[in-house]
Protein backbone atom coordinates (compact mmCIF):
# COMPACT_ATOMS: atom_id res chain seq x y z
CA UNK A 1 0.00 0.00 0.00
CA UNK A 2 1.31 3.44 -0.92
CA UNK A 3 1.52 6.29 1.59
CA UNK A 4 -1.00 8.30 -0.43
CA UNK A 5 -3.53 5.44 -0.34
CA UNK A 6 -3.12 5.10 3.41
CA UNK A 7 -3.47 8.83 3.91
CA UNK A 8 -6.54 9.09 1.66
CA UNK A 9 -8.20 6.27 3.60
CA UNK A 10 -7.56 8.06 6.88
CA UNK A 11 -8.73 11.36 5.39
CA UNK A 12 -12.07 9.84 4.47
CA UNK A 13 -12.34 8.31 7.94
CA UNK A 14 -11.60 11.55 9.81
CA UNK A 15 -14.08 13.41 7.63
CA UNK A 16 -16.74 10.83 8.50
CA UNK A 17 -15.88 11.18 12.19
CA UNK A 18 -16.13 14.98 11.97
CA UNK A 19 -12.57 15.53 13.21
CA UNK A 20 -12.07 18.45 10.83
CA UNK A 21 -15.39 20.02 11.88
CA UNK A 22 -14.46 19.77 15.56
CA UNK A 23 -11.13 21.41 14.86
CA UNK A 24 -12.84 24.20 12.94
CA UNK A 25 -15.35 24.93 15.70
CA UNK A 26 -13.62 23.95 18.94
CA UNK A 27 -10.01 24.69 17.94
CA UNK A 28 -8.90 21.96 20.34
CA UNK A 29 -9.01 18.19 20.08
CA UNK A 30 -7.65 15.34 22.17
CA UNK A 31 -7.14 12.00 20.46
CA UNK A 32 -6.36 8.86 22.42
CA UNK A 33 -6.13 5.16 21.79
CA UNK A 34 -4.17 5.55 18.56
CA UNK A 35 -1.47 3.07 17.64
CA UNK A 36 1.63 3.25 15.48
CA UNK A 37 1.67 6.18 13.08
CA UNK A 38 -2.07 6.86 13.26
CA UNK A 39 -1.63 10.21 15.03
CA UNK A 40 0.90 11.34 12.42
CA UNK A 41 -1.37 10.33 9.57
CA UNK A 42 -4.33 12.15 11.11
CA UNK A 43 -2.13 15.19 11.74
CA UNK A 44 -0.93 15.18 8.13
CA UNK A 45 -4.51 14.90 6.86
CA UNK A 46 -5.61 17.82 9.01
CA UNK A 47 -2.60 19.82 7.91
CA UNK A 48 -3.39 19.23 4.24
CA UNK A 49 -7.11 19.98 4.61
CA UNK A 50 -6.86 23.01 6.89
CA UNK A 51 -4.80 26.18 6.41
CA UNK A 52 -4.60 26.95 10.14
CA UNK A 53 -1.55 26.43 12.32
CA UNK A 54 -1.58 23.22 14.36
CA UNK A 55 0.20 22.45 17.62
CA UNK A 56 0.79 18.84 18.61
CA UNK A 57 1.72 18.07 22.21
CA UNK A 58 3.24 14.68 22.91
CA UNK A 59 4.34 12.91 26.05
CA UNK A 60 8.12 13.20 25.67
CA UNK A 61 10.98 13.98 23.28
CA UNK A 62 11.14 10.45 21.91
CA UNK A 63 7.46 10.36 20.96
CA UNK A 64 7.75 13.86 19.51
CA UNK A 65 10.74 12.80 17.37
CA UNK A 66 8.91 9.74 16.01
CA UNK A 67 5.79 11.84 15.37
CA UNK A 68 7.80 14.50 13.56
CA UNK A 69 9.62 11.91 11.43
CA UNK A 70 6.32 10.26 10.44
CA UNK A 71 4.75 13.64 9.76
CA UNK A 72 7.63 14.52 7.42
CA UNK A 73 7.02 11.29 5.50
CA UNK A 74 3.33 12.02 5.01
CA UNK A 75 3.80 15.71 4.21
CA UNK A 76 6.56 15.30 1.68
CA UNK A 77 6.16 18.82 0.27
Amino acid sequence: MKKSELQNGYLERIKSKNVLQVLASEKRLHLSGLYGSAASIIGACCFKEDDNTHLFILKDKEQAAYFFNDLEQFISE
